[in-house]
């Protein structure tokens, strides 16, 4: 018993020493003094001694794990991913939806030696974090301007909200229209698909909810559906658009929207949306060239 009672002490003593070994100088003072060290801080004052315990005391129960303020430790590896790819749309005008893209930004982040490995679907990645943080910024347009509110509702109708809010996001993509035939090619990765897809339904749910639609039938679904059709259309459109400001891609949605008010349906003018892809099908042989061209884009 008295063998079991030692081995505890002194584990308990080893404890102690790791402690001040992380915890600084102070805690090795202190471990000194409660281990019953001969490095001469018995000869102190009992003041002092009483003093510097409190301080000790008080340290051990406030330490805190956490970086300060400005500083990358204690971040998790969503904040650090997150860091990283924000960091990198600066250089896809450079270097395209590529993996150097969110290298550079690893660097000037100062996590240069995590890049490597952290994102497996390379430029899918730095793609998706785009697309998902124009879904929240969109978000936070439709909160302030929603037709759940009936000051709004009662100036602007429902088509109406739903066209300037598509256009307010395809705008989002204008920064780098002359690499979107790329993140595209990669949106339509098996490995990116089911992701780049959850985010064009959650961007229509949010318009549809916005724009204070109420049903609870199947149209729910077709309804959203439909939307998403236009808004990939118009985004093929877009991205082949050689106008000034874009303005024909403002048409092209318009005559959609004008659809709308000439038939009963969303699902009818979807279908006849699918009358201008196919007048578009020469100009998108040109658009997958550019896709294959490896970063090589022109307007």
């Amino acid at each position: 018993m008295a063998t079991l009672s030692s081995v505890r002490i002194s584990f308990a003593k080893s404890l102690n020493l790791m402690r001040c070994v992380v915890f600084g100088s102070q805690k090795v003072r202190l471990c000194h003094n409660q281990n019953g060290g001969q490095d001469g801080d018995k000869a102190t004052s009992g003041n002092n001694n009483q003093s510097e315990n409190t301080s000790d005391e008080k340290d051990e129960t406030t330490y805190d794990y956490t970086s300060d303020e400005g500083s990358d430790e204690g971040l998790d590896d969503e904040s650090i991913s997150e860091r990283i790819l924000t960091a990198a749309l600066q250089f896809v005008p450079e270097y395209g939806w590529t993996a150097q893209a969110i290298v550079e930004g690893a660097k000037i982040e100062g996590f240069s030696g995590m890049a490597e490995g952290m994102f497996p679907r390379e430029g899918g990645d730095l793609v998706l974090h785009f697309i998902n943080m124009c879904n929240l910024d969109l978000g936070d347009y439709l909160a302030d301007n929603s037709r759940t509110q009936e000051e709004i509702r009662k100036t602007i109708g429902q088509n109406d909200f739903i066209k300037n809010a598509v256009e307010v996001r395809l705008k989002m993509i204008i920064p780098y229209i002359d690499s979107w035939p790329q993140a595209m090619s990669l949106m339509a990765y098996p490995s990116n698909a089911v992701d780049a897809f959850q985010s064009v339904a959650n961007m229509t749910d949010d318009i549809w909810y916005h724009s204070n639609d109420t049903s609870t039938d199947i149209s729910w679904y077709t309804k959203r559906t439909s939307l998403a059709a236009i808004y990939g259309v118009t985004e093929l459109y877009m991205v082949q658009d050689k106008s000034q400001e874009f303005e024909d891609t403002w048409m092209f949605l318009d005559r959609r929207f004008q659809d709308i008010r000439n038939t009963s349906s969303m699902k009818q003018c979807c279908d006849k949306a699918g009358e201008d892809i196919a007048n578009l099908a020469c100009s998108t042989l040109t658009l997958v060239r550019n896709i294959t061209g490896f970063n090589k884009w022109n307007r």
